[in-house]
């Protein structure tokens, strides 16, 4: 899912997580990152070109993960 689904998802359990996650997405252009690999993702699916390459999928990749983890943290807490 995009970004915004994860914090509007996040939000609907407590409004905090979904603020605390909203404002660690936005560091380092995490959120941005997530976003990129579903638009590139949608792009392939359509057989369109996308221009991502393997170098940038592995930093969005490396985002992407970091916001699993802060929300996998958040969710202990």
């Amino acid at each position: 899912p995009k970004m915004n689904m994860i914090i509007q998802t996040a939000r609907a359990f407590k409004k905090r997580w979904g603020d605390n996650i909203e404002n660690f997405a936005k560091e380092e252009n995490r959120g941005d990152a997530i976003d990129s690999i579903m638009q590139n993702r949608h792009l392939i699916a359509h057989g369109k070109y996308s221009g991502i390459t393997v170098a940038r999928v592995s930093q969005y990749l490396n985002k992407a993960l970091e916001v699993l983890e802060y929300i996998e943290n958040q969710c202990k807490n």
